[in-house]
């Protein structure tokens, strides 16, 4: 199944110019960050208006979430920081975090608001207090550029993904690794893990994506459909199902249980290198390499069996 153009929602404006590189939901589906030249930008999530401009990193931005009630967001730089930022009204960061020692690359709050976790060029992860900055643990394994990094929702676990196609998952109270998947030869790009905390979906930029038990290890099921590398994936909310964005300009919708494909996204017309759910399930944010984000909105419930 293929949504016409009546299922797209809307597109965002660009950054003064600069290509964005990421565009995220917050958690109550109120605000989309988007990020692009030295700045994140927080819109409205139902008529895309500008609500804040966040410009104090010195150089590109490259990632943004929220945290879990949305009021918060973090950034992250090529400026080696990352900054926490009041949505609505913040002109200036709450929070800059200092110690990576190349640019950072990912980050992502524990659900319950009191640990971040970024991710680095310099091979390292690393875990903060989200109230005062400081440095708990410093996760080092990886070979090379950690790319993706989240918490499990009970906060007991955090899971990374390397360009040296490796992922981790690591006991968060201490930063002790739990277990090491392998996928294949391609970096990592990204990791998302189901609502649930059992299962984590991952994009190795293959033409598949993998969804992998978190207690054993094992592969559980394996999205294979798309004919170009595989970017990103990500979870709905209530984990019945993968979104993934690939080089061949489409995403895709997947019924995470058995692996089947739903419905094709098109109308990117670059390589998709960012996917996301609104926490409702009823939207899709999908960015293509020259910046454009198109948020769809369209049938994508798994039928009936």
């Amino acid at each position: 199944m293929t949504p016409g153009p009546e299922n797209r929602f809307f597109e965002f404006e660009s950054h003064s110019g600069f290509s964005k590189y990421y565009a995220a939901y917050s958690p109550d589906g109120a605000h989309i960050v988007t990020c692009g030249g030295s700045a994140a930008k927080i819109w409205d999530a139902k008529d895309g208006k500008l609500v804040n401009n966040l410009s104090r990193h010195s150089s590109a931005v490259t990632y943004a979430c929220f945290n879990k009630s949305g009021t918060l967001a973090i950034t992250v730089s090529s400026d080696m920081t990352a900054r926490v930022w009041e949505v609505k009204t913040g002109t200036e960061p709450i929070l800059v975090l200092k110690g990576h020692t190349k640019s950072v690359r990912t980050a992502a709050f524990s659900s319950d608001g009191t640990r971040i976790v970024t991710g680095s060029s310099d091979a390292t992860a690393r875990v903060w207090d989200a109230k005062t900055g400081a440095d708990i643990h410093i996760l080092t394994g990886h070979k090379l550029d950690v790319y993706s990094t989240c918490f499990s929702t009970d906060g007991t676990q955090i899971i990374t993904m390397s360009r040296d196609g490796v992922t981790k998952i690591w006991d968060a109270s201490t930063g002790t690794i739990i277990h090491t998947l392998k996928g294949n030869n391609f970096r990592s790009d990204s990791a998302h893990l189901g609502n649930n905390s059992t299962q984590v979906v991952t994009a190795m930029c293959g033409n598949t994506a993998q969804i992998y038990d978190i207690k054993s290890g094992a592969e559980l099921v394996t999205l294979t459909g798309h004919t170009g590398f595989v970017s990103c994936a990500c979870f709905s909310s209530d984990g019945s199902l993968v979104v993934t964005g690939s080089h061949d300009k489409t995403a895709k919708i997947w019924n995470a249980k058995d692996g089947s494909e739903i419905i094709t996204l098109k109308g990117n017309t670059k390589g998709i290198d960012f996917v996301c759910f609104s926490p409702d399930g009823s939207r899709i944010i999908a960015k293509d390499k020259d910046g454009t984000s198109i948020v769809w909105s369209a049938p994508l419930r798994p039928p009936p069996k």
